[in-house]
């Protein structure tokens, strides 16, 4: 699983790297069955070599769940002062 998406404000690259698998010794294992699933959320510069601006690693923390965590479609939102501003303001008379 995973998305790549170019961030126009910023020009930096946002990677969604969703379903990573190792062995519970920490090893990567490129196929599935893994015994931990992760994913992380990364934003880099177009740098040679690209500088990681944000990383977001998404794990179980005991490493026991035979479920794991993945990642899906991540998407950068602008600040939540800019949110807000978007939203739409009810009409006189509404409020």
């Amino acid at each position: 699983m995973g998305d790549v998406d170019g961030l126009p404000l910023t020009r930096n690259v946002l990677i969604t790297d969703g379903g990573r698998l190792e062995s519970r010794a920490g090893a990567p294992l490129g196929e599935p069955p893994g015994d931990v699933q992760w994913g992380r959320l990364l934003e880099v510069t177009r740098n040679d070599p690209a500088e990681i601006v944000f990383e977001l690693h998404v794990r179980e923390p005991d490493r026991r769940s035979s479920y794991g965590s993945s990642l899906y479609r991540g998407e950068r939102l602008p600040p939540l002062e800019k949110l807000t501003e978007m939203l739409p303001r009810p009409a006189l008379g509404e409020q």
